[in-house]
């Protein structure tokens, strides 16, 4: 709650803002800031309206490079050292100063702030600002707002010629399409992810858009459009990568290739990359015909533990909701196959019998999926 003696002063601010009258907009912001500062008692609240209404003025006052630097100065009071770097219930930082502003507000900061980086040709802030954007979305547990952060993001930097940056926010898509069946996700994802590729050469993300191209969701007509736009892109690559003609030698080494950029990823928390090399690892057995327990259950575990890493709870547990709902009933209810996952205890099963169950279940899941 904002204190009487400041309420007038933002009421103040917000109608300038409103008549678009910037000059007298910013004016008012410095002049509270300055009283804020001077004021050892004031609630952090006011500190983040002030904050949250001066960059929307400058934003809306087309003073981009300005409006950046003023956020870029502020961004570690609007931050704590959590595992994603937000802070929403207003902890001091080392300077001792701190706010307290809203997930959405919080949110549509960065995002703005990124539109802010590549009107003012800064383009070295866009990819850091909107991963911030889309983690205060997946905090806020907001599907729809995540979607939307991703591709806003994944368009941000195409203007910015900065498609080897959008890696985050491709396999987000990817994911995230695979999981929800959201039409038009994957799609994108998969698009980006080829932009990327064309940047910057990387084989671990050549081989999985050609897997994922095989057994992706849009095969059901809901992405026709992106799987066009797709087929386009792919006829610029010099390389293509087809799963189902490798060699059994070829696919070991593929299978060991994915799982190494898995692991990476995912010692380095980068868990939306972790999860869809996980993912490519089990699509590429299937669509090689040949499934191996321990590849195909250790990245069953790593989709799950990527999403963890990254605060992805809800769609963790719609995945794992789509495993143990189509577990086989002829070796075991779905819920013991999640608990061997979650407890480690793999070994309590035959392995015959657990292939057949997992492998029942993921392709049961991938049907699912399509529908």
């Amino acid at each position: 709650m904002v204190e009487s003696r400041y309420q007038q002063a933002l009421d103040s601010l917000h109608e300038a803002l409103k008549s678009e009258k910037f000059d007298k907009a910013l004016d008012l912001a410095d002049s509270l800031e300055v009283q804020l500062d001077q004021d050892k008692q004031a609630a952090p609240v006011a500190r983040g309206w002030t904050i949250y209404f001066k960059l929307k003025t400058l934003f809306q006052a087309g003073q981009h490079h300005e409006g950046l630097s003023y956020f870029l100065a502020n961004r570690d009071h609007l931050r704590t050292p959590t595992p994603l770097g937000l802070n929403l219930s207003g902890s001091k930082t080392a300077s001792g100063k701190f706010v307290v502003i809203s997930a959405v507000n919080l949110g549509w900061l960065h995002s703005v702030c990124s539109e802010m980086a590549v009107h003012s040709k800064q383009y070295d802030h866009i990819e850091s600002l909107m991963r911030d954007a889309l983690a205060i979305r997946i905090v806020s547990e907001d599907l729809e707002s995540q979607f939307s952060a991703a591709t806003s993001a994944i368009q941000m930097l195409e203007m910015a010629g900065r498609q080897k940056d959008n890696g985050t926010f491709a396999f987000f898509l990817l994911n995230f399409g695979c999981i929800t069946a959201t039409p038009g996700a994957a799609g994108r994802g998969i698009l980006a992810l080829v932009d990327n590729y064309l940047q910057t050469n990387n084989p671990p993300i050549l081989k999985l858009i050609g897997i994922m191209m095989h057994r992706s969701i849009w095969h059901n007509g809901k992405d026709e459009f992106w799987a066009k736009e797709i087929a386009t892109k792919i006829s610029a690559l010099k390389e293509k990568f087809d799963p189902t003609s490798l060699s059994d030698e070829a696919f070991h080494d593929t299978i060991v290739e994915l799982g190494k950029a898995a692991n990476a990823a995912f010692e380095s928390g980068h868990g939306h990359a972790s999860h869809a090399y996980y993912r490519a690892i089990n699509e590429l057995q299937i669509a090689h015909g040949k499934v191996y327990f321990p590849y195909f259950s250790r990245a069953i575990a790593g989709m799950s533990s990527s999403l963890v890493i990254t605060d992805q709870l809800l769609l963790a547990d719609a995945f794992w909701r789509k495993i143990a709902d189509m577990g086989d009933q002829e070796f075991s209810e779905g819920a013991l196959l999640t608990s061997a996952f979650t407890s480690g205890a793999l070994q309590q099963f035959e392995e015959h019998a657990f292939i057949h169950l997992i492998v029942r279940a993921y392709a049961d899941m991938r049907v699912l999926e399509s529908q």
